[in-house]
């Protein structure tokens, strides 16, 4: 597994949102890290400002676990307003600004 560097994607911080690659093995830089298989925390976004009802610190959460079968990957994630997301959860006040990320994220 890679990261997003790999792809030429760099997270900077912006003024709404703190994005996080939330790695924790350096060798994803160099995409020789196995693919987890446990559900592990990949990416994040954290609001730092309120956004229309979707609360300051609500965070946005992507999650891997290699598949069970084959090679691929499967995703899950979650939204929390005003708080840690959770996954599978998508708070209501939060996820219309990104109507494609319960998509992305629950792709299993």
């Amino acid at each position: 597994m890679g990261n997003y560097k790999t792809i030429g994607y760099e997270m900077a911080t912006t003024t709404n949102f703190d994005y996080t690659e939330i790695a924790t093995n350096t060798s994803w830089t160099n995409g020789t890290t196995a693919l987890p298989t446990s559900t592990t925390p990949v990416w994040k976004a954290k609001a730092k400002v309120a956004l229309n009802d979707c609360d300051v610190n609500s965070e946005w959460q992507l999650n891997a676990t290699k598949q069970t079968s084959g090679s691929g990957v499967d995703y899950t994630g979650g939204i929390g307003d005003g708080a840690a997301a959770k996954i599978g959860t998508y708070a209501a006040d939060c996820a219309p600004l990104t109507a494609s990320f319960k998509t992305i994220a629950d792709n299993n």
